[in-house]
Order: C-alpha cells, then sequence, then structure tokens
C-alpha cells in the first residue's frame, strides 16, 4: 500500500509535518513557508522534504506540483492567525484573511483527495462570522470531476492529545465523497511537571548543544520526547534584568503580577508575571513569547521558560532542532502545530484520505492538477 501524499503549505517550523510524518501511512512530498527562520527550521528536521521558502500567493499549481513531484493526496495548511486571534487587534485589513482564502484557491488548483487546515477560534466570530461562512461557501462549491468535499470543522484542546498544554484550534476538513470523524479527547492530561521536569535550571546560548543531562526517574512524557536526541539543543532563556529578578523571587506557582509587592508592580495585562502550576497542563503558548516570556516562569525556577521547554509543552521530540535567533525559535514554536495532535489527526485521516483517494483516481482529476501530474 502506497503512503499518502501530503503537502504542508504554511508549513513554519514542521509541527503539523512532525505529525503526519510519525504515522507510517503518509509521506511529506513537499513543503511551502515564507519565514526563512522558520523554513530553515523545517529542512534541517525534515530534509527528505523539498522546501520552497515563498509567498504561496505568487505560486501556481505547476510550481507545487513539480515541488511534490506529482499530485498531491493530502493537503495540510496551517495559515497565520494574527488578524484573527481574540489576544490581538482583529484587524479586518491583516492579511490573514487574503492568505485563509488562498488555501481555497490552491485547494481548488490541486485537487487533493483530502486537506486539513488549522486556525484559531477567533476565526469563528472574525467580523461576525463573515470570513468563516464566506471561506465555506468556496469549499463547498468546489468540485473535482462528480465529487465533493465533506467539509466539517472542528474546535479541539491539545491537552486531550497527550499534549502537556491547553490548546484550543479549529480544524477544518474537507475529504471528497465524505466526512472525517475527529479523534475523541482522553480524559487524562499531563501536567506541566512531567513534561520539563527533567530538564535543568542552568540554560544555554541559543544555538548551543550540550550532553543530555541525566533524569531520574523519568516520566513516559520525558522518556518519549528524548528518545534519539543526541544532546540538548536550544535550552536558552531570555535574560533578566535585575527589576524582573526580584518580582520573579515574590512570585508562587499560580500567581501573576497583581502579588507583587507596591514597590515591584508591573504594567500590563492580568495574567502578565504569570508563575506557571507544575500539576496543571500549560497555558497556550503563544507567539508573543518572542517579545516577552514574563507569562510564562518557571514553576520552580528564577527564569522564564527556556526554547527548549517550550518545545517539549508543543510535544516537539528533543531531537527535533530550531534555528535562527532566540527570538525566531520562540516565535516557531508559538505558531506551530503540536506535533502529537496532528499525529492524532493523521490516525483519524488515514483511511478516509486513502478511500478519496481511490474515488479520485476512479473520478479523474480534471484541472492543471492531472496536467501537471501527467505532463
Amino acid at each position: 500500500m502506497r503512503p499518502l501524499r501530503v503537502l504542508d503549505l504554511f508549513a513554519g517550523a514542521g509541527g503539523f509535518s512532525a505529525g503526519f510524518f510519525a504515522e507510517s501511512g503518509y509521506e511529506i512530498v513537499g513543503a511551502v513557508e515564507q519565514d526563512d527562520a522558520a523554513g530553515r527550521t523545517f529542512q534541517v528536521n525534515h530534509p527528505e522534504t523539498p522546501t520552497l521558502l515563498a509567498d504561496i500567493r505568487n505560486l501556481g499549481s505547476e510550481e507545487i506540483l513539480d515541488l511534490a513531484d506529482g499530485p498531491i493526496d493530502v493537503l495540510l495548511a496551517g495559515p497565520p492567525c494574527q488578524g484573527f486571534s481574540m489576544k490581538g487587534r482583529r484587524d479586518p485589513s491583516h492579511e490573514s484573511t487574503a492568505l485563509l482564502m488562498e488555501c481555497a484557491r490552491l485547494i481548488a488548483e490541486l485537487e487533493p483527495s483530502s486537506f486539513l487546515i488549522e486556525n484559531v477560534p477567533g476565526l469563528l466570530s472574525f467580523r461576525r462570522g463573515f470570513v468563516i461562512d464566506s471561506f465555506f461557501r468556496r469549499l463547498n462549491a468546489l468540485r473535482v470531476g462528480h465529487l465533493s468535499y465533506g467539509v466539517t470543522l472542528e474546535t479541539l484542546d491539545a491537552a486531550g492529545f497527550g499534549v502537556p498544554q491547553h490548546r484550543k484550534r479549529i480544524f477544518i476538513s474537507g475529504v471528497l465523497g465524505e466526512c472525517l470523524t475527529f479523534p475523541d479527547p482522553s480524559s487524562s492530561r499531563i501536567p506541566l511537571v512531567d513534561a520539563i521536569g527533567d530538564l535543568p535550571e542552568w540554560t544555554t546560548e541559543p544555538n548551543e548543544v550540550v550532553p543530555m543531562p541525566k533524569g531520574h526517574p523519568l516520566t513516559q512524557y520525558q522518556l518519549a520526547r528524548r528518545r534519539g536526541a543526541a544532546g540538548l539543543y536550544n535550552h536558552s532563556a531570555k535574560r533578566l534584568r535585575e527589576l524582573r529578578q526580584a518580582r520573579l523571587s515574590h512570585l508562587k506557582q499560580g500567581d501573576d503580577r497583581r502579588a507583587l509587592p507596591d514597590h515591584l508592580q508591573a504594567g500590563g495585562h492580568e495574567g502578565k508575571y504569570r508563575r506557571l502550576r507544575s500539576s496543571r497542563p500549560s497555558p497556550t503558548l503563544v507567539a508573543h513569547m518572542a517579545k516577552d516570556t514574563s507569562d510564562f516562569i518557571h514553576p520552580y525556577y528564577e527564569r522564564m521558560l527556556t526554547v527548549r521547554e517550550a518545545a517539549r509543552i508543543q510535544s516537539f521530540d528533543d531531537r527535533y532542532r530550531f534555528v535562527g535567533s532566540q527570538y525566531q525559535q520562540f516565535r516557531q514554536i508559538g505558531n506551530s502545530v503540536p506535533p502529537l495532535l496532528a499525529h492524532a489527526l493523521a490516525k483519524s485521516l488515514e483511511l478516509p484520505a486513502r478511500r478519496a483517494a481511490k474515488r479520485l483516481q476512479l473520478g479523474g482529476r480534471t484541472s492543471s492538477s492531472r496536467r501537471a501530474a501527467t505532463a
């Protein structure tokens, strides 16, 4: 049985692909990412996947099919969400809307047998639902021969899929001839200490590699993340000035800036200077960590989380190496799809995607994707 051919658009650092790569029924045949640092991280960790550093608005189906060396079975996409996020300005002029619609264009041109798109829940209410409604209308209107996509949407919390983090995201799926049944979450949750408790208090430079420290006893999650790692990568944290160090020393687990004494008070939103609870999953990691990690103070140590700890919380294996500056590394992690959540989706999608690929084979591709694939 041949592997399903996967294309990853807006691939970022490769979290979506990492989850699908872990399932043997898939082959990642191409990735497109505009950001240089994220694209280089993808290439370092997925050297077997042809990767194009480009804006998808400038790409047509022929270029993408040349990159993938053939037609696409599964299209993955995690278009930028900054314009839709409830924590952002929700700017109607943000390019997020245009890039979301580019996904619909490329689905129409590439004619995959199935697709899976990730974004923030704020998309559902953005512009009073006009954007998501327009997007669904475009997807529901697509036809490949006599087949249409069964388009469905589900909100999933990564904490229900083995990720030590509460992270709610929407997933929009489309399968030719049927609808995807999304995976059911588990009732168990992984606490933060079980995810990062074996990592040392000391930190490194952003691109320094050091021997992996011993940890006894290791939790099942820690063992799974350590497996195959040649060393400890990216264990760097933001440096703290004296005032910030003094603030951290006053905070207990679960505290934030409101618990600080008057002479150490800090401005900012509620929850700033938040010391994480070791006994619970982490709150949602965000790309803003690139600028400020003060919402993510280590539960035990007088510092913020390191890049590697953030990667652990996103469920990346320790062998996954992030390149670029510390700023770029935090940004890549905050923007990623957690690989363990992606893996759960990959397992649920495989059989429907195979049935859809068979239908497509019988029905035949009708657009430029078939012409490019057979040229």
